[in-house]
């Protein structure tokens, strides 16, 4: 179960990211309905400060010392060890939460792309047809020709 939380709670979180990703805007974000919304604060700030970038008191490592019990012998240190302890774990109705404002940017994400394929559709048509006809193809997806150490370049 953590290990899906934390997934959810990374993959959610790349939708804000900046660098490569295009992201979700501030915009879309205040079509969202209040509640909405500060449950996207509110996750965002559990993967920001707690599953990304451990910073808070739900991640904790101590040093333990452990001493002989003074009745088995002479008061000695029989042995340290470092100890960590994360509290990681979305309720159930948290996890219904994430998914309810996941569906809900979703639909504000599509109805935005369709706007902007009309757009695109319009400047297309009014393009001289010949004109798109002669020009030509970019290059094919080819992932396994990609360096996995080179990230993306940023559309603009």
């Amino acid at each position: 179960m953590t290990a899906l939380c934390v997934a959810a709670l990374i993959s959610y979180g790349r939708t804000f990211a900046s660098g490569v990703r295009s992201g979700i805007t501030k915009g879309q974000l205040e079509r969202l309905p209040q509640e909405l919304q500060r449950w996207h604060a509110y996750l965002k700030d559990i993967r920001d400060k707690f599953v990304a970038h451990s910073v808070n008191a739900f991640e904790e490592n101590s040093v333990k010392v452990y001493l002989v019990p003074e009745e088995h012998g002479e008061r000695a240190v029989s042995s340290v060890s470092v100890q960590g302890g994360r509290v990681m774990m979305l309720s159930p109705s948290d996890m219904a939460s994430l998914k309810e404002l996941a569906v809900a940017l979703v639909r504000i994400i599509e109805a935005d792309a369709d706007a902007e394929k009309k757009n695109v559709l319009a400047y297309a048509q009014s393009l001289p047809v010949d004109q798109l006809y002669e020009a030509e193809a970019g290059p094919a997806f080819d992932p396994a020709a990609s360096d996995v150490a080179t990230a993306r370049k940023r559309f603009k």
